[in-house]
């Protein structure tokens, strides 16, 4: 298996924004906290694509 791993892009950000924002309509008075966790959490870090 071969991973990829890339420079960090600006619009991982925005990704994960637009995610929670589905999350948390969806799951309305459930959802209790919502974290960024990983590299592409890191602002400048190497990571793998988010597809």
């Amino acid at each position: 298996m071969k991973i990829q791993v890339v420079d960090y892009i600006q619009n991982w950000n925005y990704g994960y924004i637009i995610e929670e924002q589905s999350l948390k309509t969806f799951l309305q008075e459930e959802l209790v906290n919502s974290i960024r966790i990983g590299g592409i959490s890191v602002p400048g870090l190497k990571a793998k694509p988010v597809n």
